[in-house]
């Protein structure tokens, strides 16, 4: 079988003394189209968990692989990543998410947008989003702006996080990227009741 350019530079990213970021980087927006490379991303996510290493190292890793999670073209690429890869992210966070700070903490919330992505919607990834929220995880991060926003447009689960973050709502920065997400839904008729509709959303 002829070697794949993605699946080479990621197993070269992952080796030891290996840079993950920098391999992808050569390859720019390289598409996910096979089911292999796919696979190849899966395994990687695998490892990662297993062996998370630095706090730097591991946020490096983790966002390189997000990144592909963007670059998917093909139908079976993308079955392998929201059916296996999803789910990986997901333990991922978990097991992160308490003690994450600095660089990890910014690669665990593209994690969260990814989650959020309508194309890897799920109920179990949108329940992570609410509870991160809640937390509240790195309330003032801008990212929470993009997470959010996500669900402004047509969304699975858009009804469900504006009625779950709107009593109480979220504090911190979260509570205004919530606002502007819930602004942007109305505009575009995606929203029957806005979660600052209350007594509390108007002080």
């Amino acid at each position: 079988m002829k070697p794949n350019p993605l699946v080479r530079s990621i197993i070269r990213g992952l080796a030891p003394g290996g840079n993950l970021a920098a391999e992808l980087e050569r390859l720019g927006d390289y598409p996910v189209r096979r089911r292999r490379e796919a696979r190849a991303i899966c395994k990687g996510l695998v490892k990662l968990a297993s062996r998370p290493g630095q706090e730097k190292l591991f946020a490096s890793r983790l966002t390189a692989f997000l990144r592909l999670f963007y670059l998917v073209q093909g139908r079976s690429a993308y079955e392998v990543l929201h059916y296996e890869g999803r789910p990986l992210l997901i333990a991922i966070l978990d097991s992160r998410i308490e003690t994450a700070s600095g660089s990890e903490a910014e690669a665990l919330l593209s994690l969260l947008a990814v989650l959020a992505d309508p194309v890897y919607a799920s109920r179990k990834g949108t329940k992570r989003i609410i509870e991160a929220a809640r937390r509240p995880f790195v309330p003032d991060a801008p990212q929470w702006f993009e997470i959010l926003g996500k669900f402004a447009e047509q969304h699975p689960f858009g009804k469900h996080v504006f009625t779950s973050l709107s009593r109480p709502l979220p504090e911190g920065g979260i509570v205004l990227a919530l606002l502007h997400s819930a602004n942007r839904a109305a505009e575009l008729s995606n929203l029957e009741n806005h979660p600052f509709d209350s007594l509390e959303g108007h002080e």
